[in-house]
């Protein structure tokens, strides 16, 4: 739409440029990691901050094999995937930059501090390799952990089991949290057979569009003050939950639009319209899936097994349906 592209978070203008959100986002499988991403980029725009995106990391799977060719890319990033640099291009409030300039930023800017001395801490470095995009996987994750435990370390939030509300203003007041909850409270809860074939309009009150995000008894995940004012924010994402809280990571396995509520209803039609208009693959990537599929389709077929109208196929291992 006309302003989609001047759209400024109303939190981008009360935070500085240094301060940061980064999530590490481990091995690839982009099934579930393209719903990861569109969450935490959207979580962090609405948050007002510059998104850090991990480092290259090999492909699911892809370093199992020997390939014919030897020097045929097994290492990625998420740039290889979307149209990151296109979209910052394009938005004047959405900025992403990189782990390597992340790392030197924070080494001239001293980001990081001992919280006893206030000294300045030495920012680990690869033992080998030039950069950390060079680095196994358990290279890196001794890198996540000191972010973790030397930054505002995010944790425990599962997109399965509670979502996040961003206010139409910006509120330090110690009753915000509380009219959050007042929002949400409904006694009893709303039927999701009630919203069947009857969606809620898009700019209804504020109650009413809670009401329906509330079908599922979801939890709040408050983004509150003391986060808000973190110079930076470290996001793990974690697929199993650790008997120690503090050490659990965070799972949005479930769309963004299902995570993020907006007060404002114009911001939860940006934020929708920003995802569907920028987080697509590439055009080399869908031409080559398409080929795939094409061979499968062709292969199946020639073998006899035509007797299928809606061209469906079953990838998922037995132990998915059990």
């Amino acid at each position: 739409m006309r302003f989609d592209s001047s759209y400024f978070d109303f939190i981008y203008a009360t935070h500085t440029v240094s301060q940061m959100f980064y999530s590490s986002i481990a091995t690839f499988q982009l099934n579930s990691k393209s719903m990861s991403l569109e969450t935490i980029i959207t979580m962090a725009i609405s948050m007002g901050r510059t998104i850090v995106l991990p480092p290259e990391q090999p492909m699911y799977l892809w370093n199992k094999r020997k390939h014919k060719k030897k020097n045929q890319k097994n290492r990625f990033n998420f740039h290889d995937f979307y149209h990151l640099k296109e979209t910052e291009e394009e938005h004047p409030g959405i900025k992403i930059i990189t782990m390597t300039e992340f790392l030197q930023q924070a080494a001239k800017e001293g980001f990081f501090k001992d919280k006893e001395t206030g000294k300045q801490l030495k920012i680990p470095s690869p033992e080998v390799k030039a950069t950390w995009d060079e680095v196994e996987s358990s290279e890196l994750d001794e890198l996540y952990t000191w972010l973790g435990k030397n930054a505002f370390h995010l944790t425990g939030w599962d997109s399965n089991s509670c979502f996040t509300f961003w206010p139409n203003a910006t509120d330090k007041n110690s009753t915000a949290e509380s009219r959050i909850k007042d929002l949400m409270h409904f006694d009893p809860l709303p039927s999701p057979k009630k919203y069947i074939d009857k969606p809620v309009p898009v700019n209804a009150p504020t109650k009413e569009r809670m009401a329906e995000q509330m079908v599922s008894n979801r939890k709040l995940c408050h983004y509150n003050e003391t986060m808000q004012n973190a110079q930076i924010l470290v996001s793990t994402h974690s697929w199993g939950q650790s008997e120690d809280k503090e050490e659990n990571g965070n799972r949005f396995l479930s769309p963004f639009y299902t995570f993020h509520f907006y007060e404002n209803w114009e911001q939860a039609l940006w934020t929708k319209r920003f995802v569907r208009d920028h987080f697509r693959y590439h055009d080399e990537l869908i031409c080559a899936a398409a080929r795939v599929v094409a061979a499968i389709r062709s292969r199946v077929r020639s073998r006899g097994l035509v007797d299928n109208p809606d061209d469906a196929f079953n990838t998922g291992k037995p132990w998915s349906f059990k």
